[in-house]
């Protein structure tokens, strides 16, 4: 394991995909001459049959503030229209229920779009989004015993190779439920390896633990489908367009896991750390970073750190 130290300076914001609807809305409220604002309009289709797509989220937000923006849906011919826009640089989304999501003038490789620049007056009265099936891939996660663990979280991983080195980047995550059951939507046609890792070691051990000395139990490892802790043995599922591949079953296996502790010193102020954060990474040798994923983040108190229930594997700490 790989232990990550990073010192908190600043709190961190969430930040709000949620748009307004149809009229402007923006944090800051700016008053446009009515001859300078700017109008968009345009179709959604399906791309298979050209019919029409009605309720499509249509979504136009500045290209430097998500939070600022406009939206709207496809009436029952798939038409859209947004009035009134500010002049400005944009980014134009569509979403739907069933398909993945579009952006205006998408580049499929990098998986954005470009820039919509409206200049005062603009209007542009044509656009036309081809929306494509997503496909789907569902199953269950059981324990050794056959029985469903929920709270498992599923990741749809696919590889590829920068600079002579193998990576591999998520494309989709998906939980289970109290069944066990998950359901990973809105993916691009593919090959993909699918990785479940159960996220009940990912708590803080509790204070009473750091005076007990250290302690073991059973956890699972990360799995890869069909059943494999080793990602050189993961078998790919090959997804067309659209298409839905259920029962993709597999269990989790069970390891001896254990208890982390330590106390974090500031080099700067010469004593124990007042306030840090900690982060522990599983680290794999032989693959890329991007194989890398974090086993569970807490803080320290009064310089001291615990993690619990880390399933036991060869590891090397060391602070960053």
């Amino acid at each position: 394991m790989l232990v990550r130290f990073v010192r908190l300076c600043v709190p961190f914001l969430i930040v709000s995909s949620a748009l307004s609807a149809q009229e402007a809305s923006s944090s800051q409220t700016v008053k446009v001459p009515a001859k300078e604002t700017c109008s968009i309009a345009g179709v959604v289709v399906k791309s298979e049959t050209n019919e029409p797509l009605g309720k499509a989220h249509v979504s136009l937000y500045k290209w430097d503030n998500p939070r600022s923006g406009y939206s709207t849906q496809t009436d029952g011919s798939g038409h859209f229209a947004i009035q009134k826009v500010e002049p400005g640089r944009y980014r134009l989304q569509v979403q739907r229920t069933g398909y993945l999501t579009q952006f205006y003038q998408e580049d499929p490789s990098a998986r954005r779009g470009a820039v919509l620049a409206l200049n005062p007056g603009s209007n542009v009265p044509d656009l036309l989004f081809r929306m494509v099936p997503s496909a789907i891939i569902s199953g269950r996660i059981t324990d050794e015993d056959g029985e469903p663990i929920p709270h498992v979280m599923i990741e749809a991983i696919r590889r590829n190779t920068w600079e002579g080195r193998r990576q591999l980047q998520i494309y989709g995550q998906a939980q289970t439920n109290d069944l066990g059951e998950f359901r990973l939507s809105e993916l691009a046609k593919g090959r993909y390896f699918l990785r479940a890792k159960f996220h009940e070691y990912w708590r803080l051990a509790p204070k009473e633990a750091v005076d007990q000395g250290p302690s073991s139990q059973t956890g699972y490892a990360p799995v890869y489908f069909p059943g494999t802790t080793d990602e050189a043995r993961a078998i790919p599922i090959d997804l067309a367009r659209g298409e839905e591949i259920s029962s993709v079953n597999f269990t989790l296996i069970p390891l001896r896991t254990l208890h982390i502790r330590g106390h974090v010193f500031d080099a700067v102020i010469g004593g124990p750390a007042k306030e840090c954060s900690l982060t522990l990474v599983h680290h794999d040798p032989n693959a890329s970073n991007l194989a890398d994923y974090a086993e569970g983040t807490t803080s320290c108190e009064k310089s001291v750190f615990q993690f619990s229930d880390v399933p036991l594997a060869p590891t090397s700490c060391m602070p960053l």
